[in-house]
């Protein structure tokens, strides 16, 4: 609520009457606007992980694969050959491009919708730093035992409901890229089952 509060009074800088209010509040509202979209650095972060598993793939560039891989995945990855670790970074991508990019463009998305009928209403920046936020907690926050469990486990629920539109919403629109077109409909259907495991 923090987040998406402090979003909130930024927009509200930027639809100010004043021109200036609203010049200066403009730019600071699209630079915040960038900053929920993790694009650029998604991308970078895994092709560092697949340069090093290019080619011949000696036990060094596995090792170095192992740790570029470790910045950007929560799990233990020291043991993990090859195959494994090109499967570690094509599943954090996919869960991260919904986190990083599909997540926070849907919320926009709303947040727009919202200034349709009132530009009090919380707006695109409001609502992506709180899906940011919830996506924050859920990741960083994963209490599974003791006293802070309900802490983990809230921000875990959070995170569950907020995405479950957009994850949706990018189930049906990437097959929308893939070729050949007439096996969009085997796409949807594995990405549905897979999805409800």
């Amino acid at each position: 609520f923090i987040s998406g509060y402090f979003g909130w009074l930024l927009e509200r800088l930027a639809t100010q009457t004043s021109s200036l209010q609203q010049f200066f509040g403009a730019i600071v509202v699209v630079i915040a606007l960038a900053s929920t979209l993790a694009a650029k650095s998604l991308r970078n972060s895994s092709l560092n992980v697949l340069q090093e598993l290019t080619g011949n793939c000696d036990n060094n560039r596995l090792q170095r694969a192992r740790q570029k891989l470790s910045h950007i995945v929560g799990r233990d990855v020291w043991l993990l050959n090859k195959h494994e670790v090109l499967r570690a970074t094509a599943e954090t991508v996919s869960e991260n491009s919904v986190d990083g990019i599909f997540g926070p463009l849907f919320w926009m998305f709303v947040g727009a919708s919202l200034w349709g009928f009132s530009q009090k209403l919380p707006g695109p920046l409001a609502l992506a730093l709180a899906y940011k936020a919830s996506s924050t907690l859920d990741s960083m926050l994963g209490y599974k035992h003791g006293k802070l469990r309900w802490l983990g486990t809230a921000g875990a629920r959070l995170d569950d409901l907020l995405t479950w539109l957009p994850c949706r919403t990018v189930m049906f629109t990437l097959p929308l890229v893939s070729k050949p077109f007439h096996k969009m409909p085997a796409l949807v259907r594995a990405a549905w089952i897979d999805g409800s495991k």
